[in-house]
């Protein structure tokens, strides 16, 4: 067999590879919310967190974790997928992050490349990372599909996880920045409310045609407005 056919066969071979080994892991993200009012008068329940940040983390350091952010019904979905050169996986430990950040808007200007406005809550001010929290992991095989949903509580509430047929509803078990679930839950809390706020004004906000006028000698581009505000409210140091 010649050296181009041995290279082609293994192309193949590695090509096959890639595509039998991927696995997607999906899922919708709710957290507590004390002020949601139930049918029957009582108070407080999980709703879907909108646009908020979620990593999926996985024990093969080869792989690296996946970001992604839920859509308006807090759903969201990655896919693992295998790389070329590098060794086959057959399965993985999986565990879900969600972190005190949306993602309110994604700007593009003519003269930048797109932006993404963001709204975080953080310990402190210099801190990189906002508060945030991860579910245990659960073991996922390769050409299968997982949906772990994630109810974020604090320590007032609880959840019970249950699992049937690769499908996870899982508490968050561990915190980050020396959190009891307290801070994590506010931030992504008010993080929520932001978005809202933000969309609210973002909507209602004038238009240049609308602000134009003869006597007017400078008119605020919606977007100023937009990023001035963000800019007032992206960091939220707590304490």
């Amino acid at each position: 067999m010649s050296l181009a056919r041995v290279l082609l066969f293994g192309l193949a071979v590695l090509s096959v590879s890639t595509a039998s080994a991927n696995i997607t892991v999906n899922g919708t993200i709710r957290y507590w919310n004390g002020d949601l009012l139930n049918a029957d008068g009582s108070t407080g329940g999980y709703v879907p967190a909108k646009h908020l940040q979620v990593q999926v983390e996985n024990n093969n350091p080869l792989l690296g974790d996946l970001n992604t952010w839920t859509d308006q019904d807090g759903k969201y979905s990655v896919t693992f997928k295998q790389k070329r050169l590098v060794p086959d996986f057959t399965s993985l430990d999986v565990n879900v992050e969600v972190r005190a950040s949306v993602k309110v808007d994604r700007v593009k200007r003519d003269w930048t490349m797109d932006t993404s406005n963001l709204i975080s809550v953080h310990k402190r001010a210099f801190i990189p990372f906002p508060y945030n929290g991860q579910t245990h992991a659960v073991r996922v095989q390769d050409k299968t599909t997982a949906t772990i949903n994630v109810y974020v509580h604090g320590p007032d509430q609880s959840y019970t996880e249950s699992a049937l047929n690769g499908r996870y509803n899982l508490p968050i078990t561990s915190w980050d920045h020396d959190d009891d679930g307290r801070r994590t839950l506010a931030g992504i809390f008010m993080c929520q409310a932001c978005e809202e706020e933000y969309v609210f004004l973002r909507d209602r906000a004038a238009t240049k045609k609308e602000l134009s006028r003869n006597t007017s000698s400078t008119v605020l581009d919606p977007f100023s407005l937009q990023v001035l505000w963000w800019e007032s409210v992206m960091l939220f140091p707590m304490v």
